[in-house]
């Protein structure tokens, strides 16, 4: 794995040298696990393209109802609050958080790593 000052770096096209690491505890997410191929699946089918080209929120919410379904979320939804209680105890979110909490992450890797196995 890379240093957090090298993905800094890497990030920012920054020099190294203008990073500093700091310590902490790590408060690591209960009920992490790799995602499963259901889940990729299921994140797979969102189109960000027309996510993010929306103009409204409830054309955003149309490209999320099947994940938003597969996670229990139940309407009437709202963007934020809805991708929250989606999101909240997501078990792959979860072990994403704990791997990018836990040390640096090369970016290009972390889909391999949090749903492993699945192609």
């Amino acid at each position: 794995m890379i240093s957090a000052t090298n993905l800094g770096a890497q990030l920012s096209g920054k020099d190294k040298k203008n990073f500093e690491t700091i310590q902490g505890e790590l408060l690591l997410r209960a009920g992490a696990a790799p995602g499963t191929r259901t889940d990729a699946e299921v994140l797979a089918s969102i189109d960000l393209a027309n996510f993010y080209r929306a103009d409204t929120e409830d054309a955003r919410l149309a490209t999320l109802k099947a994940f938003l379904e597969s996670r229990g979320v139940q309407p009437p939804w709202e963007l934020q609050r809805s991708l929250y209680k989606a999101l909240d105890d997501f078990p792959p979110m979860a072990h994403l958080i704990n791997l990018t909490m836990s040390e640096a992450q090369p970016v290009d890797i972390l889909g391999a790593r949090v749903f492993e196995g699945v192609d």
